[in-house]
């Protein structure tokens, strides 16, 4: 019994509501779309709870952390505690156009999310430097097209010779946007797999349980 309610009910429901939506997709009515729409609706109802069930996850690993205080980063974890408690507080009982509202989304979302980003940034140049050195062919084929398009991103790059910028917009509007379609029609592909296989049922991860 208990497989049947964890594993095969919501294999079948995930499976009939998937089917709906992809058949609307091509052959849709009036009457149908009304459907999509409340089911949509539906997923955003949800979508909501898991929020609400991720925000109570946070909130007992890091309280747990404050309490016992045997991990380096518990005032840390106080700090961002009371941040969203705050936020959340303005946000619920004022509304998001307040100006404390903006001020912190402002003046600490957005830096601390730029901070972050050139982080990456730096560890994206790392990493390039240690995969791009020239020891095969195929890596001299990945390195110069690489130092071609960072001279055309910087301004110095046109100062230093005028072809990076002309040799930049070829390799940007012709090879960049070929593989870029090509990368995402082979996500498109991977994704419509995926979907078949779990309406078949071979694929169960999403059930909390291992691929069949």
């Amino acid at each position: 019994m208990s497989v049947l309610y964890k594993r095969e009910i919501p294999l079948a429901i995930f499976t009939i509501l998937c089917t709906f939506l992809i058949f609307n997709y091509y052959i849709g009515t009036p009457a149908t779309d009304r459907i999509q729409s409340d089911i949509l609706k539906y997923g955003i109802t949800i979508s909501a709870f898991a929020l609400v069930l991720g925000t109570y996850n946070i909130v007992k690993i890091h309280v747990r952390a404050i309490r016992k205080r045997s991990v380096y980063y518990w005032p840390l974890s106080a700090w961002m505690l009371a941040t969203m408690v705050f936020t959340t507080g303005i946000g619920i009982f004022y509304g998001q156009s307040h100006p404390w509202y903006n001020w912190i989304y402002a003046n600490i979302h957005v830096p601390m999310g730029a901070t972050m980003y050139a982080i990456i940034a730096f560890y994206c140049m790392s990493a390039a430097y240690r995969a791009f050195r020239a020891r095969t062919r195929e890596s001299i084929i990945f390195l110069l097209p690489a130092i071609f398009m960072l001279m055309w991103n910087a301004p110095i790059g046109e100062a230093i010779w005028p072809g990076f910028k002309y040799i930049g917009d070829w390799i940007n509007n012709y090879p960049q946007i070929t593989g870029y379609r090509a990368f995402w029609i082979g996500v498109g592909i991977a994704f419509v797999t995926l979907t078949l296989r779990m309406m078949l049922g071979k694929e169960t991860a999403f059930l909390g349980k291992e691929s069949e």
